[in-house]
């Protein structure tokens, strides 16, 4: 009995001694999730917790940093940002739109890297690129994925009854509130005022090329972590995907059965396995 109670007395002796000195020891860093090359920001760390905003939450309320907007403002437009970050770090890309972590892809490879994913797609509208950096929870909810699939993928710059969703998804007004942040958050307060006190109406919109319609950027949400060319990505990071160096070497009668292929995904309610 003795030998049994010494036994385990120096046995919780050496746990205490073991506990003391790894107390002592330097702790690894916490996992890094932006091993993406792209743009950095000091401000924020590379765990889940730093760079993961959940849906419901406005990005201007998670932090008033302004990530790496300084860059983005120099170039003026949100295409040219895009085009950039591809000739700076390469087809996959990254960047803080102010507190947002934000992946860009640039390679139709890593396109299908994420179709393969497309069991955790989040139901969101991939034209809210703006929209969904915000956070704004009306393009975050996927309840109301429905209401954007009447506007046919195919034919997003014609005919539309509800003048208010389709205004908000106008290029124009989506690549404003992302020049514009954190601005943007009061110039969607003011044009959702404005769309409020319109009519619905029955819009028609000039005839464009099938490259002019679908050259702008997508945007893509899962919601579990996933991996993209070897990097983990967590759940609900915004992925951005730059249509303009996907096509610029398709013709116009390639495209549209380019679209069909590749991202038809994107625009239906139930998600592929």
């Amino acid at each position: 009995m003795l030998q049994v109670l010494i036994y385990f007395g120096l046995n919780f002796l050496g746990f205490l001694v073991f506990y003391q000195i790894w107390k002592r020891l330097e702790k690894p860093e916490p996992y890094d999730y932006t091993t993406i090359p792209g743009l950095k920001c000091e401000d924020f760390l590379g765990t889940v917790s730093e760079i993961v905003i959940k849906p419901g939450q406005m990005t201007y309320e998670r932090s008033r940093k302004d990530g790496n907007m300084g860059k983005i403002r120099e170039l003026l437009d949100y295409r040219k940002f895009l085009d950039w970050l591809n000739q700076e770090f390469g087809p996959i890309a990254s960047f803080y739109w102010g507190a947002r972590y934000v992946i860009v892809v640039s390679e139709l490879n890593l396109v299908k890297e994420l179709r393969s994913y497309s069991a955790k797609r989040l139901k969101i509208s991939s034209f809210a690129i703006g929209s969904i950096l915000l956070g704004d929870p009306y393009f975050w909810n996927e309840e109301n994925f429905r209401q954007f699939l009447y506007m046919d993928y195919l034919d997003i710059q014609k005919k539309y009854e509800d003048r208010g969703i389709k205004l908000m998804l106008e290029e124009a007004f989506q690549n404003r509130i992302f020049m514009e942040y954190p601005n943007s958050r009061k110039l969607l307060a003011i044009y959702k005022d404005e769309i409020s006190q319109s009519t619905s109406t029955c819009l028609k919109y000039p005839e464009i090329s099938s490259i002019e319609r679908w050259s702008r950027p997508l945007v893509v949400v899962f919601n579990e972590e996933i991996e993209l060319d070897a990097h983990p990505v967590p759940a609900y990071i915004p992925i951005v995907i730059n249509m303009e160096i996907l096509l610029e070497n398709l013709d116009e009668n390639e495209v549209e059965p380019f679209i069909r292929k590749y991202f038809s995904w994107l625009f239906t309610i139930v998600n592929e396995t």
